[in-house]
């Protein structure tokens, strides 16, 4: 049977960004993970241990694009949890426009 975890609303601050004030002040991150997985001989998620990880990681790393800091995280999220069949991760960036939220999602198949 294929499951299903939803972890919405992973608040943090980290360095990201290609604009020279995103390089040195942290700004606000939300997250937003989908995880689809196999449930089989007690193989499960650890969604708290998931969604520290992709605080982590993006904090860590301090990537210049969202897209890179998307895929790069999926892979860790793989690599560690290999029941996981589908991801999708979404970055918002709430404070960097006054007048919108930008959003940037991947979704990855894995075999």
């Amino acid at each position: 049977m294929e499951y299903r975890i939803d972890i919405k609303n992973i608040e943090f601050y980290a360095i990201i960004g290609l604009l020279p004030h995103e390089r040195t002040i942290a700004q606000k991150v939300i997250a937003h993970a989908t995880l689809w997985y196999d449930y089989h001989d007690r193989h499960i998620i650890d969604y708290a241990k998931a969604a520290k990880m992709i605080e982590k990681n993006i904090q860590q790393k301090q990537f210049e694009l969202l897209e890179e800091a998307l895929a790069d995280t999926l892979q860790l999220l793989h690599t560690t949890f290999p029941t996981i069949k589908r991801a999708s991760l979404s970055i918002t960036k709430p404070q960097i426009l006054s007048n919108a939220t930008p959003s940037v999602t991947l979704t990855l198949k894995f075999d």
